[in-house]
């Protein structure tokens, strides 16, 4: 599990893989941005404007603390004074090094196939049986 450390300030803050209630937050501060993935980490900081220092409370947390544990509007409002430009590219190219979304969308997307294959399979048993009767 690849993490990732930060001195931000005089704190240590870490950014690991997303638990399910981080990336419930980040989808839920997406819905509001028109992201695109190409372009790299500076096209994502600047399509992000005024969501960055939220989407970095996101995946930013304390060392030594929970996800759980902070409060995003307070964290945010200090990352937005403490975090230089260097650090966020840092943070946004190491997200995807966290997070490999591309291989998880592949992964996902063999499972969407699988589970559609399986239910083709069993429509197709279920039509015989009902034939057969």
């Amino acid at each position: 599990m690849e993490q990732k450390r930060y001195e931000i300030g005089d704190k240590i803050f870490v950014q690991a893989p997303l638990v399910l209630g981080q990336w419930k937050q980040l989808l839920d501060l997406l819905k509001t941005v028109n992201l695109s993935l190409e372009g790299g980490v500076a096209r994502i900081a600047n399509e992000l404007g005024p969501s960055l220092p939220r989407a970095l409370a996101i995946v930013l947390t304390e060392e030594g603390k929970s996800p759980r544990e902070k409060d995003l509007d307070a964290l945010a409002d200090e990352l937005m004074f403490l975090i230089t430009p260097e650090t966020v590219i840092d943070v946004l190219a190491d997200f995807f090094v966290c997070n490999p979304i591309p291989s998880m969308l592949d992964r996902f997307g063999g499972m969407v196939g699988s589970i559609g294959s399986i239910a083709a399979q069993m429509k197709q048993m279920s039509s015989n049986n009902t034939s057969a009767s």
